[in-house]
Order: C-alpha cells, then structure tokens, then sequence
C-alpha cells in the first residue's frame, strides 16, 4: 500500500505520535450524536453528504472541533484529523490563508501558534481507501463514484498565493507527499 492512500488518519496518527501531541477527528468526536441527529432529520445514520448535514450539522461539529483543540492546544500540542472542506472553500473566497480562517472560525481570541497540512492524494486512491474501508458512512459516496464535482478532491485553490484571483496559498509542496502547510 502507498502511503497517501491512508495518508489522512496515519498521518495525523504519525504527526501526534512523533511530536507529542494528543489527536482529535472529526470522525470521533460525536459519531453517536452525528449518527442520532442525521437518522432522526433523514433517516440515514451515515448520511455526511446531503445537504441537511451540510447545512445543519457539519458547521457544528467542525466548530465544536476547532474550539476543543484550540483549547486543549493552549497547554498541549494537537493534531487534527479532518477534511475541513467548507473552511478550505471558505478561505479560498476571501483569499487568506487557511490558519487565518481556522482562527477567524473558532471565536476564540488568544491562541497558540496553528500550522495547517494539506495531505492529499489522487481520487482512485480515495476511492479504493474507501473500498478498503468499509465504512457504512462511504457507501454513498462510492455509489455515486466519480463525485459530480471532483473540487472536495482537487480543490485547486490551494496552492495559490494570497491576492491571487484563484486564492490563497497554503504552503510549499512537500516532496512525495503532496502536503502543503501554512501557519499563522
């Protein structure tokens, strides 16, 4: 197995083991509260896709996420482990970097220092990852393989510098990797 195709978790397991630092996801920050929530609103335990959960429930619990490890980063190094593709898409439109926007987000005015790490690898990877996987959560979206928008996997903006009229720059190409990191 390369190591971009589980790059995400690994990586973030890596980074927290390597630096001392305790890990948070999205992932395993509340699956009970986001699993009750999403059958009761669509009946879909696993529905992360649709736009009730976009709208209702993902702004909550990356928010909930952002402050926790804000929090908790004050007197202990965190990793974070999650897609923040809205935060990313965000950012993007108002051409800051993508730490600029996480801080902006979390509400919370003094912080300790925040690098972000793009780590991303091609589609088929993801979608074999998922394959792998298993997970009852990715059957909707391997159904629908290829996404109609392949933007949650490429999202060209990226890597473009502040002012830029594609948007911010998140940092230099780390080789082999394809991971990109900012801090602010």
């Amino acid at each position: 197995m390369r190591i971009s195709s589980f790059w995400k978790v690994h990586g973030s397991q890596l980074f927290g083991l390597t630096g001392g630092c305790d890990r948070l996801g999205k992932d395993t920050l509340a699956p009970g509260l986001e699993q009750a929530v999403m059958r009761k609103l669509t009946g879909d335990p696993h529905d992360r896709d649709s736009e009730t959960y976009r709208r209702l429930i993902a702004p909550h619990i990356y928010d909930a996420l952002l402050r926790t490890a804000l929090t908790v980063a004050a007197k202990h190094p965190v990793v974070l482990d999650a897609p923040f593709l809205e935060v990313i898409r965000q950012a993007a439109r108002a051409c800051v970097p993508l730490s600029v926007q996480m801080l902006a987000r979390s509400g919370i005015s003094s912080v300790p220092p925040l690098s972000t790490v793009w780590l991303g690898c091609p589609a088929e990877q993801i979608r074999s990852r998922m394959i792998a996987r298993g997970a009852e959560r990715d059957n909707p979206k391997l159904a629908d393989w290829p996404p109609e928008s392949a933007s949650p996997l490429t999202l060209p903006a990226r890597n473009r510098k502040a002012g830029h009229p594609r948007g911010p720059r998140s940092g230099k190409r780390k080789s082999g990797r394809r991971a990109r990191r900012n801090s602010a």
